[in-house]
This record gives structure tokens, sequence and C-alpha cells, in this order.
């Protein structure tokens, strides 16, 4: 437990977790990356949250080493954790990092317009702004199974650019962010189901 305020009420507890900034409790944004989200809003179990496929690929990148997350006492941490900048993670932990990461994927990949074959590569400005002027079912429910058909084969397809991304200096000002490329061992290839291969 991080916090005791079991002395609130519902509108007291929604209230720090909302104003808390460091650490950051609650992350304000659906599945689509839209914000704010009102905890009202919130899933009421597991069963019912929603796919989110930049998240998925945020994962991938972040246990490929594509950026760092250091967690208080545990001894899986990249031996980076014992250095500046990312030693003051585990001061302060970062909540909710890999869901930085996806927006910041989400911001400049589009993975919809995957087809089998074609290469994958990152959006240019004009394509970001015709990604955000769309009005369709995609640009409302990106994450829609008729928008996004073949999910594994995009993500495997996106993953190097997202690597490649992730180490770039536009993520510079994402916690996380390293300029150390990770060697050939480091980044996890991702087998026939888009699972991890240990």
């Amino acid at each position: 437990m991080v916090e005791n305020w079991s002395d609130t009420d519902w509108d007291g507890f929604w209230d720090r977790m909302i104003k808390s900034e460091s650490p950051e409790y609650y992350w304000p944004y659906d599945a689509k990356g839209l914000h704010p989200m009102s905890p009202d809003y919130l899933p009421k179990n597991m069963g019912v949250m929603h796919n989110d496929p930049f998240r998925t690929l945020s994962r991938w990148v972040r246990d490929s080493h594509g950026y760092i997350k250091c967690i208080p006492g545990d001894k899986g941490n990249s031996e980076l954790c014992q250095h500046e900048p990312y030693s003051d993670q585990l001061k302060t932990p970062i909540y909710y990092l890999e869901f930085k990461w996806a927006n910041f994927f989400r911001d400049n990949i589009d993975l919809t317009a995957y087809e089998e074959g074609k290469k994958c590569k990152a959006m240019n400005d004009q394509e970001k702004k015709e990604k955000t002027n769309r009005r369709n079912l995609c640009s409302v429910d990106p994450n829609a199974s008729n928008c996004l058909p073949d999910e594994v084969g995009a993500l495997k397809c996106y993953f190097p650019v997202a690597m490649e991304l992730a180490n770039s200096g536009a993520a510079r000002d994402i916690p996380g962010w390293t300029d150390k490329q990770p060697s050939d061992k480091e980044v996890k290839e991702i087998n026939k189901t888009g699972c991890e291969k240990d």
C-alpha cells in the first residue's frame, strides 16, 4: 500500500488521486489515449478493460531495453538503475511509464496502416495531420478489430520502428529515455504468436 486514505469519503479520495503529482496516482487517459477521463468511466473490473495495442508495443520495447523502468526493490532492474538519471526512479517511482510510452508511440505510429509485406515506418508530419483529421470508425475506435485485423502482425512489423523511436531525440523528455542502443541480445525476439521468447 502506498497511501492510506481510508479516512476520506469518495470525493475526497478522488480529489487526492487526481491532484497527486509526485508520484502520479491517476492515469486519466482511455485505451485510445484520449484525455481527460473522469474516474466515473473507469472499468468496474478487469474483464471490461479495452485492449490497447500501443500498450503492448510499449511493453515489448521496455522488455527489450528500448527505455528503462526502475522499480524500487526489484532485483530484475537494469544495472542502469544505479546511475543518473534512472536512479531517481528508485526514490520516486514513476507510475504509468508504459502508458506514457504507449501515447508517444500512438502519436508516431499508425498501426491501422499495416499491410502484410509492406515496410512499416513512423508517420511523417503530414500523415500525423491526416490521422488526426480522419472521421471514420477507425478514428473513433482505432483498436476495433476491423481497423486492426492482424494486430500481432502489425505489432511485430512496427516493433523495430518503435525501438528506433524510443532511442530518438523525439523521446528525450519521456521518463526512462536512453540513447544507449540495446545489444542484439537485449532485443527480445517476438515469435509468431506475438509472445516474447525467453
